[in-house]
């Protein structure tokens, strides 16, 4: 493995370029770029579900595998075993420093509170980027990855797979078809608690030695600065922590909202109100209910429309569907869609259910086809099709409204006014505070002009 050491020279040029929109390198048709007419990819973040993205992505013949990356040493296993002649590093800056010139695209599966942070240092560099869900931790964040995605013409996606199923495309082509007539309001839930990860109120008041294959320094990143715990925060358990992640809502809103989104052409809510159930300063609650009143569309019934999310221990009631047989239930994720002739319920990784089953008598099911999440971003990269769908145009305002939830969460009871236009909460100065963060001292995110 490369030496961790991170130079003088990768840190001004990092400090210099991150977010700060001054003159970089743009990006190449890859097939131009690369040798072999393979797109040249790079790995951050490789194990878990950063092992799932990189075994996908460098798994497909058009990819060359030139590099990997994990702030935890111990955690290179698998893709050192699969690909054992790519250089491995611990400090994502060191890599691009090192072999920078070799790559043409990164995946981002780090926590969530790094994402922005790591996915723009590459676009700066003119680098293609598949980032995991959520995109981004905060709302600002958001809005500047989309801004940079589009500024440097990059090709860009998000990391919620199940928009490329079947299932959930089958869904949103019957919305639009009309089957279930104009929509009036929309109820989506998973029932994973915010601390399904760590149920500690707080993180335990002690230091525990770090990990030698560990980075604590790097993996922190933008957040303040605290003591190592073991088990509390790395592996995975940060995303009970606020600081860090957002609990189930964070974890599943990316991938459960995606459909309403994309069937009814979502834009961004007007207000926002949410409940709660068990939050406490630092940690996500168990339950969440939110509220959303978005404007209305052309797929909508009426001038707005309805979307309450839900996670947890908190869920909609089946009198929602009273057209569903009594021996059927809810999924234990998924939406329901109630619209002015029936239902449909569609479950988070599977097939749409259509209440009265008679509507589907007369429905033509098209035949959608086969997609790949992970290889139609790599074809795109080689082909230069910015307008890929799920990039960041489309997951930018998406996750902007799943953190606009957690703001909401974190003002019980109160109705939030969101003006998108302003990058602004109207009527709640607490509110607008929290569509930023506090960023450490050399883990600053610049705005994107």
């Amino acid at each position: 493995m490369q030496s961790n050491r991170f130079s003088r020279r990768t840190l001004i040029r990092s400090t210099a370029m991150l977010g700060a929109g001054l003159a970089m390198p743009l990006p190449r048709l890859v097939r131009a770029a690369s040798p072999n007419g393979k797109m040249r990819f790079a790995g951050i973040g490789v194990n878990g579900m950063g092992w799932s993205d990189v075994s996908s992505i460098g798994g497909y013949d058009k990819v060359e595998v030139v590099g990997l990356c994990d702030i935890d040493t111990a955690r290179f296993d698998k893709a050192a075993e699969k690909w054992p002649n790519a250089p491995r590093f611990q400090d994502f800056r060191q890599m691009f420093d090192k072999i920078g010139n070799q790559i043409d695209a990164v995946n981002v599966s780090i926590p969530d509170h790094m994402h922005a942070f790591v996915a723009m240092h590459a676009m700066n560099l003119g680098k293609h980027v598949y980032c995991e869900k959520p995109l981004t931790h905060t709302v600002w964040e958001a809005r500047q990855m989309t801004k940079l995605a589009a500024k440097n013409k990059l090709v860009t996606r998000m990391g919620n797979q199940i928009h490329s199923r079947i299932e959930y495309r089958l869904g949103v082509r019957m919305l639009r078809d009309g089957l279930i007539g104009k929509v009036k309001e929309i109820h989506s839930w998973v029932g994973a608690s915010g601390a399904a990860t760590c149920d500690l109120p707080a993180p335990p008041d002690r230091t525990d030695p770090v990990p030698g294959t560990l980075d604590w320094d790097l993996w922190l990143g933008v957040a303040a600065d605290r003591p190592f715990v073991n088990e509390i925060y790395h592996p995975f358990k940060w995303r009970a922590w606020k600081d860090f992640g957002g609990g189930g809502f964070g974890d599943f809103g990316c991938h459960i909202l995606d459909p309403p989104f994309t069937a009814l052409e979502l834009t961004a809510p007007k207000t926002i109100v949410a409940e709660q159930d068990g939050q406490t300063a630092t940690r996500w609650p168990a339950g969440v209910k939110a509220t959303y009143i978005f404007p209305g569309t052309k797929f909508t019934a009426g001038e707005t429309v309805k979307v309450v999310w839900y996670n947890g221990n908190m869920k909609p009631g089946r009198e929602l569907v009273p057209d569903m047989p009594a021996d059927q239930d809810l999924p234990r994720a998924g939406s329901i869609f109630i619209g002015e002739k029936g239902q449909m319920v569609l479950p988070h990784w599977n097939g749409p259910r259509i209440y009265p089953r008679d509507l589907l008598a007369s429905y033509d099911k098209p035949d959608l086809g086969s997609r790949h999440h992970w290889h139609d971003w790599v074809d795109a990269v080689l082909t230069g099709d910015v307008n890929i769908s799920d990039n960041f145009a489309y997951a930018g305002p998406l996750t902007e409204t799943v953190n606009l939830g957690l703001i909401a969460v974190q003002c019980e009871g109160q109705t939030l006014a969101w003006d998108p236009a302003a990058l602004e909460i109207t009527n709640n100065a607490k509110a607008n505070g929290l569509l930023t963060r506090e960023y450490r001292k050399g883990f600053e995110i610049k705005a994107v002009d």
